[in-house]
């Protein structure tokens, strides 16, 4: 079985028109075997079918909403978490080099006390 994806006159997607057929029937007129949608998976916004592929209609694309800027306090509020991941990483580095001076410290005991 495959899928037949139904495009109007116009060329443009009718969604819902899908229909299937055996896999040797042929394929109706105002149909194709090819799915609209991108190369990466996802739906397209408007498919239209030109030469043999689909592409999104370029006219009435969705406009993305302008994104507003940061408050101050949004600013600050990334700004404390930067700094508190840093210092969290620093102590966690002096914590390492203190254990790795204490194993220094009690090798050097150890060879000083076997030397004496």
């Amino acid at each position: 079985m495959k899928l037949a994806y139904k495009y109007d006159k116009d060329f443009l997607y009718v969604p819902g028109g899908d229909i299937q057929l055996n896999d040797n029937d042929p394929i109706p007129k105002w149909y194709t075997d090819i799915p609209p949608v991108t190369t990466g998976g996802q739906g397209m916004f408007k498919p239209k079918f030109i030469n043999g592929r689909w592409e999104e209609a370029s006219e009435n694309t969705i406009p993305v909403p302008p994104v507003p800027p940061k408050t101050e306090m949004e600013i600050l509020q990334e700004d404390n978490l930067a700094l508190k991941m840093a210092i969290a990483e620093m102590a966690e580095k002096m914590e390492s080099e203190k254990i790795e001076m204490m194993l220094a410290v009690a090798e050097l005991a150890e060879l000083i006390k076997g030397g004496a």
